[in-house]
């Protein structure tokens, strides 16, 4: 009986730690995927093909600075995805993750900047960082309590 529990505990730790390795992967690929969206977006009204005007910029070259920057974030997350066995990459992944996550936030406020009329940049960027940060904080506390040996 007892053996019995112990094979299923075991069996149990190995699905959740299988099950966690995937979901990183999943939230990792589906940020990147996102930032490289975002990143389209303010390419497009750099161009402008397609207009943001609820952005506020300070200069010209504010959508070419955020295109570049969550270009370069989602790179990076795609980059650091491919040695997911090493914990250092796990870490340095999960800090990308909260960086990209707080400049969605920033990007969020920029909208904000230009308040009177309200947009959906406004809510959605400031909320899809908050989660991205929460997300690769948990993972980082993960990442950390493993290469701890915990």
């Amino acid at each position: 009986m007892i053996k019995k529990l112990l094979q299923w505990l075991y069996c149990w730790a190995c699905v959740r730690d299988t099950l966690m390795g995937k979901t990183e992967k999943i939230i990792k690929v589906c940020t990147a995927v996102l930032l490289f969206g975002i990143s389209a977006a303010f390419a497009l009204d750099a161009l402008g093909v397609w207009d943001l005007s609820d952005f506020q910029q300070f200069s010209q070259f504010d959508a070419w600075f955020w295109a570049a920057l969550t270009a370069f974030q989602a790179a990076l997350q795609i980059a650091l995805l491919r040695y997911p066995h090493r914990l250092a990459h796990r870490a340095w992944s999960s800090v990308s993750l909260q960086f990209s996550g707080l400049s969605l936030m920033v990007a969020g406020g920029m909208f904000w900047a230009k308040y009177p009329p309200f947009h959906l940049p406004m809510a959605v960027f400031p909320l899809i960082g908050f989660c991205i940060l929460m997300a690769g904080r948990s993972l980082n506390k993960r990442a950390r309590q493993k290469m701890e040996g915990r």
